[in-house]
């Protein structure tokens, strides 16, 4: 097959030359951006049965109008002043006046609205409606309106004393501005609107109203997103800057001719290129859906198989022209010869990663199905391309060494003519095969032993930390970075879990949450009033900083939320009256603050003196109660018609950070607590959901687990059916799994030790790197074994069982060793960017495809077919998987070791 492939290549490489060029320029002319079809949100790739789905469907259902998908958190503080902020700070962020001319105000919250009026207005609540996702690839500059919905100051009357920290003065030390948009935190548009904030911040006129010592810094759900799509798309950049560099000084330090480098380089830009254009040709007609970043694994994976497979053909082709034969004769017998053994090495590759297409976490599959159709991409590159970029360059791919259309060179790789050539005569990479090989023959026990003793301690802190793993959005992002410095000042003066509050979401289709009921039968406000008041009380034992609900509608202590009239008895006309409920208005900590009398309520009682003052104030207060009392019910309680009065919520703010491991079990806790009370209450049958932050992670962590496993199961046995098709020995292949996959802990213990140990703020491995090496460290290391086994039967059939091994051993070294050091290379390029995650996996995968060339494959492989095909195992031997041939052990084999 490949024989006649060989042939045909030859006979039409210039049109495979323009054919590659022209797909290539079609695809770069069809294709969309990247960053209009990619999928930015991370928890969108959870299955829709995930709990946390299932809530946010159901909120977007009960309260449409109420959805706030992210928020820009603007921190105002004064830190380091043990007075904390003063009332010029307060009326700089909001004065109360909305009718002065914004054009001439400075006020914080003017200038934001300022800048919503410039992106086209305030966006409307229900611009997105329920159950529908805002498209992560919208065009920002389609949209008409801002993704602004509100800006919400303390002086807001939902809210505003939440937004107080209660640190320092009776003003606090900080306060918190909400700028509310529509958009995911992910969303593209979500960039706009954070950088038309950070410019506001630096403008000098601005600033100059910025009154002096205070201090400004953004977090937020939409900051975060920003800061991860800009730390992805620099990491993107940086590692396929940093892939190329490497290849190409890898290339040039082993050919030691720039052209031959060349072609391995622009095979794999070609394929690579390609790819992603096919990629986003597809993902927009939404048969597939790609990721941020599905292009970083996509270079590396490709880069280093690819130029893996170059090297192998390129090899071979100086081979043959060393034997002496034409330039289409060594491109012809090249693919013949090694064309076979690269389609299977991919094919395993291929298999292994595309198991990845299995798992039920979106992420994992698309990248499944993204890798595994680039090296499918590649392969065909590598079989097609490169033959003929080897026929183009003919003589000249050489240079400046070749000068003659036949080689007559009689060492290795290259002639020996330049100081180059002779440097490289030294062999070392080939010495140090030699040495390991006669030494495998001599103490191969010794040698097992010891390489196995040196790797176990890295392997058990792989599988004691396994679990131990982080899900947080912001331990991915550099520590400089303006969401995750605006996140410390939130937690500095705020509860840990104000950055994510956790909403509760109670349904039960028997119990209307709107009634007060009887004191015989309760009705569902009673039972939540009962469900709030013990939360509370047990609040310091749930790590709950504070609970809100529709009885208890402003958190803080359960027994403070009804109104007092005492401040009132002092008053004796009605001028005085006003004036009270005026202050009364302006004050955001007066007592009525959270029952706020509306102007338009007060002529009503202006001219009835002839009632008592105590009885305006209480008709006036009822009125106002009544109303307050249908809002708090309209903003906890359903009214949409499928759930009214049977779904309310309560909003929770942990004293934990909701990112930490320790969240989720917590997030468990709680939901658990709720439950039994609900139970002791008569309500066992109410529906508990639980959605934000935490919930979307404890869900991540429970699917991505069972990924793990399903993955785990399918790469092991799909790698291993193939390594039994090829090799049709099944005892040997399983011990060679078995190598795999104790390099596998190796690389994660290694990676995890790393890690901690020079890593100060260290919350563990990212939730993906085990995941990712996993993966492709099953099937890269049994891709560089088949090489090996392949060659060890070939010179086994020369030199016997266990000299046979050492042959292949000698004689493969230094091309697998080279492959390895450029698959490595690549791998390590991921760690050029600022997202942790994907420096941790460049550093496991690199890590590990290292270890598994040069202790691995060379070591545990060769000594163990040694200490099996020399009569070591005994009777055992033939079960192990011993060469048919193998006889007792050889003496040079058999004295040393009995003399240790």
């Amino acid at each position: 097959m490949f024989a006649k492939h060989g042939d045909l290549i030859i006979r039409v490489w210039p049109g495979v030359l323009v054919a590659w060029i022209a797909v290539l320029i079609a695809t770069s002319m069809l294709a969309p951006p990247l960053d209009q079809v990619v999928q930015t949100e991370e928890f969108a790739f959870l299955p829709t049965s995930s709990p946390s789905h299932i809530a946010e469907r159901l909120f977007k259902q009960a309260f449409p109008a109420k959805l706030v998908p992210s928020r820009i958190v603007i921190v105002v503080r004064r830190p380091d002043q043990e007075e904390g902020l003063q009332e010029r700070d307060l009326e700089w962020i909001d004065d109360g006046i909305d009718d002065a001319d914004p054009e001439q105000k400075f006020e914080l919250r003017e200038r934001l609205l300022r800048i919503a009026e410039q992106q086209g207005g305030l966006a409307e609540a229900t611009e997105a409606p329920p159950g529908e996702e805002t498209h992560p690839g919208n065009d920002p500059a389609a949209r008409k309106t801002s993704s602004i919905s509100a800006v919400r100051t303390y002086r807001d009357k939902t809210m505003g004393r939440l937004l107080r920290s209660r640190d320092g003065t009776k003003e606090g030390k900080a306060t918190l501005v909400l700028v509310e948009l529509t958009t995911d935190f992910l969303d593209s548009h979500n960039q706009i609107v954070v950088k038309a904030i950070e410019d506001l911040f630096v403008d000098p006129e601005f600033r100059t109203h910025i009154p002096p010592g205070l201090d400004l810094s953004l977090s937020g759900e939409a900051t975060v997103g920003r800061d991860m799509q800009l730390a992805a798309k620099n990491s993107a950049k940086a590692t396929e800057q940093l892939t190329v560099v490497l290849v190409v000084i890898l290339l040039i330090a082993i050919y030691r001719a720039p052209l031959l480098a060349l072609i391995p380089l622009m095979t794999v830009f070609v394929s690579v290129n390609v790819t992603m254009k096919l990629l986003q040709l597809m993902a927009e007609r939404h048969w597939v859906t790609l990721f941020t970043g599905v292009e970083s694994y996509v270079t590396v994976l490709l880069y280093g198989a690819g130029v893996d497979y170059c090297l192998f053909l390129i090899a071979r082709y100086k081979e043959e022209l060393d034997e002496g034969v034409s330039f289409n004769e060594g491109v012809t017998n090249s693919v013949s010869k090694v064309g076979a053994a690269i389609a299977a090495s991919a094919g395993t590759v291929i298999c292994g990663i595309g198991m990845m297409m299995f798992a039920e976490f979106g992420k994992f599959r698309q990248a499944g199905f993204a890798i595994s159709f680039g090296l499918i991409i590649v392969l065909v590159a590598s079989l097609t391309f490169t033959p003929a970029l080897l026929r183009l360059a003919g003589r000249w791919a050489f240079y400046p060494q070749m000068r003659t259309e036949r080689v007559t060179t009689s060492g290795g790789w290259l002639p020996t003519a330049t100081l180059a050539s002779r440097l490289g005569d030294i062999r070392w990479l080939q010495n140090i095969w030699d040495t390991v090989g006669r030494h495998l023959i001599t103490r191969p026990m010794t040698i097992w032993l010891a390489s196995i003793g040196l790797m176990l301690p890295f392997a058990i802190v792989g599988v004691v930390f396994y679990t131990h793993l982080s899900y947080g959005l912001l331990s991915d992002l550099p520590a400089g970075s303006p969401s995750v410095m605006g996140t410390r000042a939130v937690q500095e003066h705020f509860p840990a879990g104000a950055t994510g509050p956790i909403t509760v979401l109670l349904q039960n289709d028997k119990i209307d949450f709107s009634d007060d009921g009887t004191p015989d039968a309760p009705g569902g406000l009673e039972l939540i009033r009962k469900l709030t008041e013990s939360l509370y009380v047990r609040r310091d034992d749930l790590q709950l900083a504070d609970i809100r609900s529709v009885s208890h509608p402003y958190g803080g202590p359960v027994d403070k939320q009804e109104i007092t009239f005492e401040e009132f008895s002092q008053h004796s006309t009605g001028e005085d009256l006003k004036a009270t409920f005026a202050k009364l208005d302006a004050d955001a900590n007066g007592k009525l603050s959270r029952y706020e009398i509306p102007a338009e309520d007060l002529p009503h009682f202006a001219g009835v003196f002839e009632e008592s003052l105590d009885d305006i104030i209480q008709d006036l207060t009822t009125v106002r109660r009544k109303r307050t009392r249908d809002l708090i019910i309209q903003h906890y309680v359903s009214n949409q018609e499928s759930v009214a009065n049977h779904v309310t919520r309560m909003e929770l703010t942990a004293t934990l950070d909701p990112f930490s491991r320790d969240s989720m079990t917590h997030l468990s806790h709680i939901q658990h607590e709720i439950q039994e009370l609900l139970k002791k209450n008569g309500a066992e049958g109410t529906r508990i959901l639980m959605t934000g932050s935490t919930a979307s992670i404890r869900d991540l962590k429970s699917v991505t687990d069972g990924d793990q496993i399903r993955i785990d199961i399918l790469v092991v046995t799909s790698v291993f059916l193939i390594l039994v098709v090829l090799l049709r020995r099944p005892s040997i292949c399983f011990y060679l799994i078995i190598t795999v996959l104790f390099s596998y802990l190796v690389a994660l213990g290694a990676t995890y030790s790393a890690y901690w140990a020079f890593t100060a703020d260290f919350a563990g491995l990212d939730w993906k790197v085990p995941m990712f090496l996993f993966t492709i460290l099953i099937a890269v290391g049994e891709d560089y074994n088949i090489f090996l086994m392949t060659r060890i039967e070939e010179e086994q059939k020369l030199f016997g069982p266990v000299d046979g091994v050492i042959h292949a051993l000698q004689k493969t070294g230094r091309i697998i060793s080279s492959c390895g050091i450029i698959m490595a290379g690549t791998f390590l390029s991921l760690a050029a960017g600022s997202l942790r995650g994907m420096c941790q996996l460049g550093f496991a995968l690199a890590f590990g495809v290292l270890l598994d060339t040069f202790v691995v494959r060379p070591i545990l492989v060769p000594a163990y077919l040694v200490l099996l095909n020399s009569g070591r195992f005994g009777r055992f031997g033939t079960f192990l998987g011993a060469h048919p041939s193998a006889t007792a052990t050889p003496a040079a084999a058999r004295e040393p070791e009995q003399n240790q």
